[in-house]
C-alpha cells in the first residue's frame, strides 16, 4: 500500500480540510496532547471534514484501514 499519496489540504486551514487517500479508511483526529477530538468512518477516497469547532493548534490525523494503521500526518488549525 503506497500511502505517499495521502493528501491533506489546505494545510494550514481555518474551517475544513480534505483528506484524499488511495482507499477508504477510518479517520481519527488527535490534539497535540493525544486526546481524540474527531472520528470519521468513510467509504470514500476523498473526505471533507469540518474542523471549525477545533481550537487553533497542531493536530494529528490517523488513517486506519482493515489492514491496520496506514498513515499518521500533521495539520495546523488556524
Amino acid at each position: 500500500m503506497n500511502w505517499n499519496n495521502v493528501l491533506i489540504y489546505p494545510n494550514p486551514s481555518t474551517d475544513h480540510i480534505t483528506l484524499e487517500t488511495s482507499q477508504p479508511c477510518k479517520i481519527e483526529i488527535y490534539d497535540i496532547t493525544g486526546h481524540k477530538v474527531l472520528t470519521i468512518a468513510t467509504n470514500e477516497n476523498s473526505t471533507d471534514m469540518d474542523i471549525s469547532p477545533l481550537h487553533p493548534g497542531l493536530y494529528l490525523i490517523k488513517c486506519t484501514t482493515a489492514s491496520g494503521v496506514a498513515s499518521v500526518q500533521k495539520f495546523v488549525k488556524q
